[in-house]
């Protein structure tokens, strides 16, 4: 059964696949969605304009630090964070 997941971490989205793809012991296929395709899918579903505009406007301003590793985990939590594939591994049943 092909399902749909959005994963975030300070990895490019292949590796992200390529890690859980590893994890499930099958492939994963990402797929990213150009700047026109991802307007055509929200235009469908009614929150083009202005909404859309609104909700991606966090995201490109954040661009600017999206990749960089933050400390903030270890400093809440006194622990160091998950790699990306502990995650996964503790976290399968999301995925299946």
């Amino acid at each position: 059964m092909m399902r749909d997941c959005v994963v975030c971490g300070p990895r490019r989205p292949r590796r992200q696949g390529e890690i859980v793809g590893a994890a499930l012991g099958e492939e994963v296929r990402v797929v990213e969605r150009t700047r026109a395709e991802t307007q055509a899918e929200f235009d469908r579903l009614g929150w083009g304009g202005p909404r859309l505009e609104a909700l991606l406007e966090p995201k490109r301003q954040s661009a600017a630090w999206d990749w960089k590793i933050s400390d903030s985990v270890e400093k809440l939590t006194g622990s160091a964070p998950l790699t990306l594939r502990d995650w996964v591994d503790e976290n399968l049943r999301i995925f299946g």
